[in-house]
Order: structure tokens, then sequence, then C-alpha cells
């Protein structure tokens, strides 16, 4: 089934900026003021308004404010850059945590670091229970792997990228941050039984 493009028209009509921005203003039957990101096929603003001033105003506070959060996204992303990369080694464990009304805790070892060093394949680590409550399990990440390899992209504070996330380690993936695991730490996830 095709999906139906209900505003290719009006972002036919209306004016490109500099910055990507597409706005399109009409007088008539009321006047109003469309503006779509670069890439956006929704307007993420539709409004009408009472003087020809204020739709002019809004229009112009829109465009700032865009290029304003460009600007704070180019300058975040360079800070990043600047930043030192974790130091990661083969056989360093690292943890996310994820839930849906549960914890849910995911565990990944380094195999091997790339050459570049900007990079880690890892495998899912193993995390047997060690403890209980009433309503978690308590976890403590061992240095064994399992499943298929992935490649993680290797940040600031851990690594990051799309990992097997099924039990089995193979399958399915999901994209999520790790932290660095610290020997002896120990995690409470939700029972299964608690869970959904």
């Amino acid at each position: 089934m095709r999906n139906y493009d209900c505003w290719q028209r009006e972002r036919e009509q209306a004016e490109v900026l500099s910055c990507g921005l597409k706005l399109l203003k009409r007088d008539t039957p009321y006047l109003s003021l469309m503006i779509w990101k670069p890439k956006g096929k929704n307007p993420y603003v539709n409004y009408s308004f009472k003087t020809v001033e204020a739709r002019d105003a809004y229009s112009l506070k829109q465009v700032v404010n865009y290029l304003n959060i460009q600007k704070w996204k180019k300058e975040e992303k360079q800070k990043e850059k600047a930043k030192p990369l974790f130091d990661v080694k083969a056989g360093d464990v690292f943890y996310t945590s994820w839930e849906y009304d549960q914890t849910n805790y995911d565990f990944i070892i380094v195999d091997k670091i790339s050459d570049t060093g900007k990079s880690c394949i890892c495998r899912r680590a193993m995390a047997p229970q060690i403890d209980h409550t009433r309503t978690t399990d308590v976890l403590r990440p061992i240095r064994k792997g399992f499943g298929d390899s992935f490649r993680m992209q290797i940040t600031a504070n851990g690594v990051k990228g799309s990992y097997y996330f099924c039990h089995d380690g193979i399958g399915s993936k999901r994209m999520d941050y790790f932290s660095h695991h610290e020997a002896g730490t120990r995690y409470n996830q939700t029972n299964p039984v608690f869970g959904h």
C-alpha cells in the first residue's frame, strides 16, 4: 500500500530558505503560515494569524530558533568529537539498563579493538543470577561472551551501537549506550514474574 503525501503540493509551492526550511505564506482564505524542516513531509508549523505583522514576526522567530538549534547541535557535536575516547580494552564488560515498567540489564564484552581505536567488536556477556529478592534477580556479569559478534562505536563515556539483545545473543538488534562495568558491581533486575 502506498502512503499518500497530503502536503506535497504545499511543499512544492513553499519558499526554500538557505538553511533548508520551507516556508509557505498564504493570504487567502485567511492569513496562514506553514513551515517544514528540510527533510520533513509534514509541516511543524501550520497556523493562522489575524495580521500580516504577527505572521511575519512569528515566521522570523521560528527561523531564528531553528538556526540557533542547528548552531547548538553543531557545537555539541564538535565538543563530543574533541573529548578523548573512553579507554576500552579487550575483555572489558559494559552494561546498559532499559525498561518498560520493569528494569532490564544487558551486558556485552569487548573481544577486539579496531585498528583505529574508534570501535570495538563485542558479544553479549553472561550475567548469572547470584541472589534474589521477592521481586528482583541480582546479576553479576562475567567475562564470558556468547552469541554473534557486533561492532560498537567507542565514545567519551563508553560504547554505543546496535547489539543483539535476545537471550541467545543472535537475531534482533536494538540501539543503546553502554557504560563500563566495575568489577564486583551487582545489578538488580526485575524478576520476569513481576514484569511483563
